[in-house]
């Protein structure tokens, strides 16, 4: 394995930025309005700071405030530990970041429902490529996995393998070239009464990371 970027969060509290990683070099945002909220540290974790509180009816209208670090044209990993709100959480990691218009995302979530979504965003049409519901505790941490390769996908929450699968021709095609990936924060109101993530989710020991010589097989996890 080796690691492309990761991130401890081990430095000073900041409210406009995470900053320089410890390794991989300088957390960016790139989503547009209304998923463009700055993100900071606090307490040695990052966080996506006061989101947008837009309605939204769709897996398209929701504010998806994404932070980035590191890159790769590669199969790769990326994984985080999630500390959940204790309110409405919805939050994820994010995987093969070409633009806006074109990611993968797997986010866990306990608003008026709770379960744990694999989400392809491709051309800016959303296709869910795993969806289910489970128990998904407000205020506890998890650590969330995703895992692309040239062929599909698989993804492990607390290390127990959630679902695999492989991508169609035109979305490996989406995502031929090299790619980013990060930390998700799902917020807003749905139907502009229920609230998603109200931004008090915390992200911790975020890790990029290519994959062992070998490969992998689709729905075999290695990490």
């Amino acid at each position: 394995m080796t690691i492309i970027a990761s991130d401890s969060f081990n430095r000073s509290d900041s409210s406009s930025a995470i900053g320089t990683a410890d390794l991989g070099g300088t957390w960016t945002v790139p989503m547009p309005s209304p998923g463009n909220a700055a993100w900071g540290i606090s307490s040695n974790k990052a966080y996506c700071v006061s989101p947008s509180t837009a309605s939204f009816t769709t897996t398209a209208g929701v504010p998806k405030n994404i932070a980035l670090l590191g890159s790769t044209a590669g199969e790769h990993t990326v994984q985080a530990d999630l500390t959940l709100s204790a309110t409405s959480p919805n939050v994820g990691v994010v995987a093969k970041f070409v633009d806006t218009h074109n990611f993968i995302f797997a986010n866990i979530y306990n608003t008026t429902s709770h379960g744990l979504d694999i989400i392809i965003n491709v051309a800016g049409t959303f296709t869910a490529l795993h969806s289910d519901s489970r128990t998904i505790t407000r205020g506890a941490t998890y650590r969330l996995r995703l895992r692309v390769d040239g062929v599909g996908w698989s993804a492990s929450l607390n290390g127990g393998s959630v679902s695999s699968g492989t991508l169609t021709g035109p979305q490996l095609a989406a995502f031929s070239g090299p790619s980013a990936a990060g930390l998700f924060l799902g917020s807003g109101m749905f139907n502009g009464i229920d609230p998603n993530d109200p931004g008090d989710s915390r992200f911790d020991n975020y890790r990029l990371s290519t994959r062992d010589p070998g490969g992998w097989s689709v729905g075999f996890l290695k990490f």
